[in-house]
């Protein structure tokens, strides 16, 4: 652990023993909690790296998937599941975060276009799979925060352990998955062309027109483009 400060903040230590006045058993927990913890940082500091050094594109949809059910923890502090999110006509499944700045530039259109999919039927679900142990800014209570801030019009769930996303296939941040009245995958990939750019007044709103064509034919677009975001920081497990 590193201590800022002056020598006045490290006297405020004096007392704290030296590591061999610990008992044996006491050493080695505190060996083995350093391994993991220093494993964890190294491994998401991997994927920071990844994330700023290079985009990630996602994988092309499976349209013979069917959206995986799950029981997640809202901001409301509901517990909710794929029933409980689902409109008439289909749903949206989101997966962000708060700090990921592919999701915070675009966030402001994210609820703009999930207010248009909810007046024609479609369900929007906002998902948070990031490990909040190394990632503060993605734990439940900044999520609240969020919602509050940004006026969410949809749930936005808490995935601790990100096995929601794993079901899913989910990797990316901004990552949206469209599914028909029936539940099977007819879109994966990005909101629109603008991705962390300043928007165009013109922008192509590639997820809303996916979406208004599943609900008149019932199947997505046969150009699709995956989604450009940030690496999903997975929760250990």
């Amino acid at each position: 652990m590193a201590i800022a400060g002056s020598g006045n903040d490290l006297r405020r230590f004096r007392h704290v023993p030296k590591p061999e006045a610990f008992p044996v058993k006491v050493k080695r927990l505190l060996a083995v909690s350093c391994i993991v913890r220093v494993g964890r940082v190294r491994e998401n500091r991997s994927c920071f790296w990844k994330e700023t050094a290079m985009s990630s594109m996602s994988p092309a949809p499976d349209p013979t998937g069917t959206a995986p059910d799950f029981r997640l923890r809202a901001t409301s502090g509901r517990h909710l599941g794929l029933a409980d999110v689902a409109g008439p006509n289909g749903l949206v499944v989101a997966f962000i975060c708060n700090h990921c700045t592919y999701v915070t530039a675009a966030i402001d259109r994210i609820i703009e276009d999930a207010r248009d999919l909810q007046a024609i039927g479609i369900g929007v679900v906002a998902i948070c799979s990031n490990d909040a142990w190394a990632y503060p800014a993605d734990s439940y209570d900044q999520m609240q925060i969020v919602v509050r801030e940004r006026g969410f019009p949809f749930p936005y769930l808490r995935d601790r352990d990100s096995s929601v996303a794993r079901a899913y296939g989910a990797t990316l941040t901004p990552e949206f998955f469209g599914f028909g009245a029936d539940r099977r995958l007819q879109y994966r990939g990005r909101l629109d062309d603008a991705g962390r750019r300043l928007a165009a007044p013109d922008r192509r709103r590639e997820l809303v027109d996916a979406m208004s064509l599943i609900v008149r034919t019932g199947r997505g677009p046969e150009v699709q483009h995956p989604a450009d975001g940030g690496a999903i920081k997975w929760a250990p497990g």
